[in-house]
């Protein structure tokens, strides 16, 4: 929806969303947008960088960006002491008309050049909405979204190697606290931090991450919600599936392809069980722990929608029952705030699971948070925030699969349903056989998925 269109009333009654809702969101949106490309927030997303990549630049250099004259820029002030400057060619803030925008983040593409002879790179400052994420009904939601999503970061980083995601290079969180990976520090640091590593290995004692505590980075304080500075994906790495999705999905070897890559990615982080439902949180020791409630996509999206929140921030599960009793309760009381979300009662109905094997899993795959080639093999993976430990029977094809949504999936009759049924025994098929090849190969000791795991149409 665009600022200025017009919605028709018939259209927003038979909807489940909250239009209005949305058109305060897109105001706060374009809110953000406008305070980000201030020249005090600019100088200080500049300083972030550059203190979390490390770069040495000269003391007589001076701050500046895109379209401002070099006539205001010897007018300015001299910067602080303390405040290390750059010139444009080595740290540039692309214009807001590049930045990405995602569901729960908006994402700066930042030009760096080491040196004036070095080829730049980009990264990417990825900054959460805070208006999306429940932060006024419930103070502390973005923090736990983003130690959630760093601790998703780390936990792929130490266990599934094999599964490409970006690099995090650094990141900060609400109220000040700064960390960045340990490759950017001097020797003796990470010389220090491998050593601690080892001993607490050797101990049995809860891991440090790659991830140090750094001081406030200089320069204006900015980005006061968080942020996270990534490795960004270049064109040649890979585009959006969802750039070509619509032109292409019908196209059978791409799409197997693609359900191949799906396939190695949900058995890569599944292989390792958990004791616990819940979701990885980073601690200010630098080590994660899976102590966080299952912060799933839908659990914040209710809450932001107004449903009284029934999972606390600390509450884990040992078992699959209560676990689903709490996700039940979470879609009733949505229903007082937004009484549209159902429409009628076949639609609330959920099935019960008694499993108590429990793994990680993506509850957020959609289309933008894949990157592939020209064949739909995946080149990378982003979006981590909604991974969370869940029983087994929970791992599920993506409901786009067949280009509808998931309301659009209806009787056994339709040809919708049998549609995504035809194509989500496809999905299953390729499951099976990527988990016979890890097994047969010796790359793991037993079968990941019980026979039931993925649940039948």
């Amino acid at each position: 929806m665009s600022e200025n269109t017009s919605v028709a009333y018939e259209a927003t009654a038979q909807g489940e969303n909250d239009v209005l809702q949305e058109m305060r969101f897109k105001a706060a949106t374009h809110e953000l947008r406008s305070q980000l490309w201030q020249r005090p927030q600019r100088l200080g997303i500049a300083a972030i960088v550059c203190h979390h990549l490390g770069l040495r630049v000269p003391k007589s250099a001076k701050y500046d960006f895109p379209g401002k004259s070099k006539k205001k820029t010897r007018a300015r002030a001299k910067p602080r002491a303390g405040i290390r400057s750059l010139e444009p060619d080595l740290v540039s803030i692309r214009p807001p008309d590049t930045w990405i925008l995602g569901s729960f983040n908006l994402c700066i593409p930042i030009r760096v050049r080491r040196s004036p002879k070095e080829t730049p790179y980009t990264v990417l400052m990825r900054c959460p909405l805070r208006h999306k994420l429940a932060e006024d009904r419930y103070p502390g939601t973005v923090e736990e979204k983003m130690r959630c999503e760093v601790g998703a970061y780390v936990w792929m980083q130490e266990n599934c190697p094999e599964v490409p995601i970006p690099n995090l290079l650094g990141f900060g969180f609400p109220g000040g606290l700064h960390f960045t990976h340990i490759s950017s520090r001097p020797f003796y640091q990470r010389w220090a931090r491998s050593i601690l590593r080892f001993v607490c290995t050797l101990l049995h004692l809860p891991v440090p991450s790659s991830y140090v505590r750094i001081r406030k980075p200089p320069g204006p304080s900015v980005l006061q919600h968080g942020y996270l500075l990534l490795e960004y994906i270049e064109p040649a790495g890979g585009r959006m599936l969802s750039e070509t999705w619509d032109a292409k999905c019908h196209d059978l070897a791409k799409r197997r392809n693609l359900f191949r890559g799906l396939a190695r990615i949900i058995l890569s982080v599944a292989r390792i069980p958990h004791a616990r439902i819940g979701s990885f949180t980073f601690r200010n020791d630098c080590t994660i722990s899976l102590s966080n409630r299952p912060l799933s996509c839908s659990t914040v999206t209710l809450e932001n929608s107004g449903a009284s929140r029934v999972i606390e921030r600390d509450k884990t599960y040992p078992c699959a029952e209560p676990y689903i009793s709490d996700l039940l309760a979470q879609h009733d009381r949505r229903l007082p705030a937004q009484p549209n979300s159902v429409k009628d009662e076949t639609d609330r109905r959920q099935p019960g699971l008694r499993s108590q094997l429990f793994a990680m899993q993506f509850t957020d795959f959609h289309q933008s948070n894949l990157f592939v080639d020209d064949d739909w093999n995946i080149t990378a993976l982003v979006g981590l925030e909604w991974m969370c430990s869940r029983p087994l029977e929970m791992i599920d094809v993506p409901y786009w699969i067949t280009s509808k949504g998931i309301d659009e999936v209806g009787e056994p009759e339709d040809e919708a349903l049998k549609e995504y049924a035809e194509a989500r025994k496809e999905f299953r098929s390729i499951l099976r056989e990527e988990e016979e090849k890890l097994t047969t190969t010796g790359k793991w000791q037993q079968n990941v998925l019980p026979s039931d795991a993925i649940q039948s149409t």
